[in-house]
């Protein structure tokens, strides 16, 4: 369909072109293509109107600001049209600044050209800005790769990221990482995470910052790290340069909260932080992890139980975490630690405790912890968290590592079936799982740990 068609169609469609006299008056939609003045449709576009980007490169000199509520910014195909950051760009800053609610990002690709301290898109609170805030954005379907600072940074409430690829997110100053997110937050409330892949990043592939954000949840994503294909970003070909899949830090009045749900969490085995981990929690946070597969790490799980004097709470249910050198770091006086329904598998070391076993009881034993009903295949003996009852432990099974197949990824489950009453209200779990991959029941203990796959 012509550009002319598309105007016909729609009735009120404004043009924007460089070059082609002045503006028209506000439109529903407007129309541009490469070469077209980005910021001029923004202006004129009506309050929850829609830009519709053509094919191509749209090289972007300064940050773009949407300061309209509701408005579209979309590719007429998707992840066809492209915005780079120009030699000449005003940084720092991101290269889309969203100031009104309800805003929808669609389709589009942002490449950062690591243009240092260059953000792809940036969603303030109220108390950031004179603005009202970005609450209800929805970034969908887009590509955004070669930033080098946090990639996509979102305070506004009710947002949502989804179906996106977010990747090679790095800043390396004079030959120092510095952290470059994927996604971060500070203080969003109620921000869903769904559908996306995220990897390479400097930093975090998510990071909830030190801040008030809540209710934060990320469902159905593949975080990664993994030796980088050629130099770039100041990082030489073969390197690890990712700290953590998910890392939480939190100074709000309340407790924060996250639920993570059917991700896969791999690779972080970067030698330029101590103790890479596909998970590190900690500080003032309630985190439920469901139906994750989490592996191919350092650690698997680094549990952080009191950090800047404040306490984490976790529950684990129905994961797998296989292939680490360690499956679990456990530090700094864990309380409520509760595990149900997982497997253990293939990894080198259980537990680590930090500081060491001794002098981490010597200060406080554990409480609140419930270790029930999972599964470690192939060690010699339950380990002690599965062991001893004043740990919480009970039904929990060894089992030899050729009775099982040894593709363990968790699935989801049935709605309606039963879970343990212990975890945490605000959460709805996916259920519990009882069957290996051929549909058969686990043996030789039914309800002990979580579901294989059917690949």
């Amino acid at each position: 369909m012509s550009r002319g068609t598309r105007m016909l169609v729609v009735g009120i469609t404004v043009s924007v072109a460089l070059g082609c006299g002045a503006l028209g008056g506000a439109g529903s939609e407007v129309v541009v293509e490469p070469g077209d003045d980005l910021q001029a449709a923004l202006v004129k576009v009506a309050d929850s109107g829609t830009i519709v980007l053509g094919p191509g490169t749209y090289r972007v000199t300064q940050t773009l600001e949407i300061s309209k509520p509701g408005i579209t910014l979309r590719a007429s195909q998707p992840r066809a049209a492209k915005l780079v950051v120009a030699d000449d760009f005003k940084s720092p800053g991101p290269v889309l600044r969203i100031n009104r609610p309800n805003v929808t990002i669609e389709g589009l690709v942002l490449d950062g050209r690591f243009r240092r301290l260059t953000k792809a898109i940036r969603a303030p609170s109220p108390k950031e800005s004179n603005e009202p805030g970005a609450g209800g954005l929805i970034v969908d379907n887009c590509e955004i790769y070669h930033f080098a600072h946090h990639a996509v940074d979102i305070d506004g409430n009710n947002s949502i990221v989804r179906n996106c690829a977010i990747y090679q997110i790095m800043w390396n100053d004079a030959g120092e990482r510095k952290d470059a997110h994927g996604i971060v937050t500070t203080n969003a409330k109620g921000m869903l995470i769904e559908n996306c892949e995220i990897y390479q990043c400097s930093g975090d592939c998510v990071q909830g910052e030190r801040g008030a954000w809540n209710d934060l949840r990320i469902v159905n994503c593949d975080l990664w790290d993994a030796p980088l294909p050629a130099d770039m970003g100041g990082f030489e070909q073969g390197s690890y340069v990712s700290e953590n899949a998910i890392d939480t830090k939190h100074r709000g009045s309340h407790r924060g909260r996250l639920a993570l749900v059917g991700c896969k969490l791999h690779g972080f085995r970067t030698p330029l932080i101590p103790h890479p981990s596909a998970l590190v929690l900690k500080e003032n946070v309630d985190v439920v992890v469901d139906g994750c597969d989490i592996y191919d790490s350092k650690i698997g799980l680094r549990l952080r139980g009191i950090s800047k004097g404040k306490t984490m709470r976790v529950a684990l249910i129905n994961c797998v975490v296989r292939d680490n050198d360690a499956a679990f770091r456990l530090e700094d006086r864990l309380q409520n630690f509760r595990m149900y329904h997982c497997t253990m598998h293939e990894n080198q070391e259980q537990i680590v405790w930090a500081p060491r076993r001794k002098r981490w009881w010597g200060r406080t034993t554990p409480t609140g912890w419930s270790n029930v009903n999972n599964l470690w295949i192939g060690v010699r003996s339950l380990p002690e968290i599965s062991e001893s009852p004043r740990l919480g432990a009970e039904n929990n099974f060894v089992l030899a590592a050729n009775e099982v197949d040894e593709n363990l990824i968790p699935l989801q489950t049935a709605d309606g079936v039963e879970v343990p009453p212990l975890v945490d209200k605000w959460y709805a779990p996916t259920g519990r799982v009882e069957k290996d991959k051929n549909g058969m029941q686990r043996r030789p203990v039914s309800t002990v740990g979580a579901v294989e796959s059917k690949q």
